[in-house]
């Protein structure tokens, strides 16, 4: 189980701890008792309880949909007030694509100047940003079938899913579903679709995590499901690619590691492959989800060994 972890003289009173970081009641959490509290003989053997916590995706799905709700309430109000004298036929839908975010990385010495010179054009085509593992084996036919009878079913489950969030939210939204490089992806097309984005993704990648939920379970064979909106993946891989060179970049010139965000596996992944062939730098997650971050640091000697991040879980 998933989940930051709390220690404390009983159980109780780690549970006590987390309800009140995470600001949550009991029946919105998940637990899970990692240690056992002791309190030891003569005062050796003394030990804390250790408890992982996690919301319970109900309440997770619920609060995203309730934040986008507001979010459109408020945007909605915000355009009576300010009513835009400029004719909607000018403007046509079809340019009103969520653009990528640009990633912030968490070391004090790389600020705005460097992510001002990332390129912020769109990228014709590019493919996602999941690597293809290493050379899987061959498939029987009647794996196969079960893979191909996986996927129809995901289908079918994650479409209504995705349908009844929509409907909640009252967005037109169309669902068009395809199966690439391995991956069952999800694009949706629509108006004003920006807002189911959120912060550098962070709303998107919640639904993504609800979806694979919902389309795995008691599913014959694993299905790893991908959200995209107009084409927001390839453009906020094109943004990190960039990002990855200008911080290598940082990292040699200064000589000291140079520390990214928390970010998804997906977009460790897109780091790490960005810089798998610069010699002068090597890469390595450290952390645990949902907080897992990559680490580039500059190499002292040339002939010094890198860690190969191909085939390796980001």
């Amino acid at each position: 189980m998933s989940g930051k972890e709390y220690t404390a003289k009983s159980i109780e009173e780690a549970l006590e701890k987390a309800l009140n970081e995470m600001m949550l009641t009991r029946e919105d959490i998940e637990y899970e008792v990692l240690v056992q509290p002791s309190k030891g003989l003569l005062g050796f053997g003394k030990r804390d309880a250790v408890v992982r916590v996690k919301k319970k995706v109900i309440k997770e799905l619920k609060n995203i949909v309730e934040d986008i709700k507001e979010e459109r309430k408020a945007v909605q109000e915000a355009v009576k007030e300010e009513p835009v004298a400029v004719e909607l036929k000018e403007e046509p839908a079809v340019h009103e694509e969520p653009v990528a975010e640009e990633v912030v990385e968490t070391a004090a010495e790389v600020k705005e100047e460097v992510l001002e010179e990332i390129p912020e054009e769109p990228v014709q085509e590019v493919e996602f940003a999941p690597v293809v593992e290493e050379s899987a084996p061959v498939q029987k036919p009647a794996e196969k079938a079960d893979k191909k009878e996986a996927f129809a079913n995901a289908e079918v489950k994650g479409k209504e899913f995705l349908s009844q969030i929509f409907k909640e939210m009252k967005l037109d939204v169309t669902i068009d579903v395809k199966e690439k490089n391995g991956y069952l992806v999800f694009d949706l097309k629509g108006k004003n679709l920006g807002i189911l984005i959120g912060r550098r993704g962070d709303t998107l990648d919640s639904l993504q995590f609800l979806l694979n939920l919902v389309i795995n379970e008691k599913n014959g064979a694993k299905v790893k499901g991908i959200i995209d909106i107009e084409n927001y993946r390839a453009k906020r891989e094109e943004t990190l690619i960039g990002l990855s060179h200008k911080l290598a970049a940082k990292a040699r010139k200064t000589g000291q590691k140079v520390v990214l965000e928390p970010m998804n596996p997906q977009e460790r992944r897109i780091i790490h492959m960005a810089l798998q062939n610069d010699r002068r730098v090597s890469t390595y997650s450290e952390g645990e989800e949902p907080y897992r971050k990559v680490v580039i640091v500059p190499e002292v000697k040339e002939n010094s060994s890198r860690k190969d991040y191909t085939n390796k879980q980001a």
